[in-house]
């Protein structure tokens, strides 16, 4: 560890303190140049948010697919009006013109969905969770492998641009060692009341997803020791499943911890404290698309003014690096592989809350995700 660690409480003296030079760091979606020709399955109230990032970074939907054919045309014709329609995603799939496809469709759907696309030949992107089972996910890792073909998850978190930039300086060194990771999220989830969502026992730590992953890729892929995590009601939430829910992550030389509460009336707030032996990135804001951000590294600290969002940028930002990696011929960052190892942290918090124990990730007992009840 760096002899010069430095103090994140010296982030709140000032807002600008003058002789910081701040690392260039590419955080925004790739530019590319592959000629991608995008095929929709699975159209619901998701591909809204998919086809406004996908129309305003100019990509080339050719093909939509859903079950409610009114919705389906609908979604279409407000997006991609040349766009093809099909009833059933094999005829999609048939459809030469294709030649990448993003699944959108409940988790329990995705494994045969995703399945053949990739025996279709199609590069793929999944909308998450795209497996509810670590084997299962595994499967298709193998699958995508055998033929020859790239496979990514929209973890849209990774490209919210305060996230994105704290990734991009762990990556090359500037903060140093990861040593703490803090998240802390308050909202109202109390909108699930009376829909499926309700139904789920787990639903803090399935909204929490995005949390589990950045931490995975701020310690780029490392294992962890062990997870923990304890879920408790709180005296005024409106729904069954508990609203509160603590988790704390171990690694070897390093720690992360998560917080989140979803029964906040009127008040909201997303923050993130990253802390390296040379330096500490933190966000704060009201909510994912409002936040600020401030770098801090030796005896200098200052506010970043960071570009882009994220929703529905994070959509854009996880197709951009599918169609990079096609271009590039390369496994892309958001890889099958690559994601899995998040959904083990998460697998791994939600197992610990049922069972009440520390969780090894990937341990037998962690290895599906414990939600019997609903789908998302």
């Amino acid at each position: 560890m760096s002899s010069d660690f430095f103090d994140p409480y010296s982030l709140w003296k000032k807002e600008v303190v003058t002789g910081l030079s701040v690392p260039k760091v590419d955080y925004l979606p790739p530019k590319t140049s592959y000629p991608e020709k995008i095929g929709l399955i699975g159209c619901n109230d998701e591909a809204f948010q998919i086809l406004t990032a996908y129309l305003r970074a100019d990509y080339n939907v050719v093909a939509i697919s859903g079950p409610d054919p009114a919705l389906t045309k609908n979604i279409r014709d407000t997006f991609y009006p040349a766009a093809k329609m099909y009833g059933n995603h094999i005829d999609l799939l048939n459809d030469p013109a294709v030649n990448i496809v993003d699944v959108s469709s409940p988790t329990s759907e995705r494994f045969q969905l995703l399945a053949d696309a990739m025996r279709a030949g199609k590069h793929v992107l999944s909308q998450k969770y795209f497996v509810d089972d670590l084997d299962r996910g595994e499967e298709l890792v193998r699958l995508a492998r055998e033929c020859g073909v790239k496979f990514a998850v929209n973890e849209d978190a990774r490209w919210a641009p305060a996230y994105k930039f704290a990734a991009e300086m762990v990556k090359n060194g500037s903060i140093g060692d990861v040593l703490l990771m803090n998240f802390l999220a308050i909202w109202n989830h109390n909108y699930i009341k009376g829909t499926p969502l309700e139904d789920q026992k787990y639903c803090i730590a399935l909204f929490g997803a995005a949390w589990f992953d950045l931490i995975n890729v701020f310690m780029q892929g490392a294992p962890a020791k062990r997870v923990y995590a304890t879920v408790a009601r709180t005296p005024g939430q409106e729904v069954r499943p508990p609203l509160l829910m603590q988790t704390n992550i171990l690694y070897e030389h390093a720690q992360a911890n998560i917080a989140l509460l979803g029964d906040a009336d009127g008040f909201s707030i997303d923050r993130m404290a990253l802390t390296g032996d040379k330096g500490v990135i933190n966000s704060i804001g009201p909510e994912r698309g409002e936040q600020n951000t401030w770098l801090g590294m030796g005896t200098g600290m200052c506010k970043l003014q960071l570009e882009g969002d994220w929703l529905p940028g994070g959509f854009h930002g996880s197709m951009a690096e599918l169609v990079k990696s096609v271009e590039e011929d390369r496994e892309p960052d958001n890889s099958g592989a690559n994601v899995l190892k998040s959904y083990a942290l998460s697998f791994a918090a939600i197992a610990s809350a049922e069972y009440g124990r520390p969780m090894i990730p990937g341990e037998p007992d962690a290895r599906k995700l414990v939600c019997p009840q609903g789908d998302f």
